[in-house]
């Protein structure tokens, strides 16, 4: 089976839909903070999209998300799949009552090449329901003792609030992002 004429039929016009994804802001690691904030994120949008290209300061670690700078209240879950060929196979994690939602979890983030991820948060601003976060990540740091996985996760913030900011922090505290770690937000109509 030839992949070639789809490749080509969805170059054709109508076939790709680029009118409704809007860059809403992108935020540069400080190379002095292990915090990266989005504020005053518009409602206007049907969902977001976050993508991710980052390097922390310390290797094997994890990064961390959180909604509206809400820290307390257990009012996150999520679940982790993560394929590493070090260790082998699928590792799963999870947890519920959390007080931010994870991603990267197996500790395998390299603090050399760039780390990178894809969230999606479907019908954030939507007051009626709890917001879930889709999250693909990987990592390969081109070593023959490679830090290298990739990584589902699937998250949950149990909040009808619209989500008008969202923090990214690398755990443990004290690590930073680089000034060539990128965090871009898009809206999606």
């Amino acid at each position: 089976m030839s992949l070639t004429p789809g490749i080509i039929a969805s170059s054709l016009t109508g076939h790709l839909v680029t009118n409704n994804f809007f860059k809403i802001a992108t935020v540069t690691g400080t190379g002095s903070s292990g915090n990266i904030t989005f504020s005053s994120i518009p409602n206007t949008y049907k969902s977001l999209q976050i993508r991710i290209n980052a390097i922390p300061s310390i290797a094997n670690i994890t990064t961390w998300l959180q909604f509206n700078g809400v820290y307390s209240g257990n009012t996150y879950a999520f679940h982790n799949l993560s394929a590493n060929p070090n260790n082998y196979g699928i590792t799963a994690t999870g947890a519920g009552n959390a007080n931010w939602m994870a991603f990267f979890e197996q500790g395998v983030m390299s603090n050399v090449y760039p780390n990178t991820a894809i969230i999606d948060i479907i019908d954030y601003a939507n007051t009626s329901k709890y917001k879930t976060a889709k999250v693909f990540c990987g990592v390969n740091d081109n070593t023959t003792n490679a830090n290298e996985a990739i990584e589902l996760t699937s998250g949950l913030w149990e909040s009808t609030a619209a989500i008008s900011s969202m923090s990214f922090r690398v755990d443990p505290y004290g690590a930073t992002f680089s000034t060539s770690s990128t965090f871009t937000l898009y809206g999606i109509s």
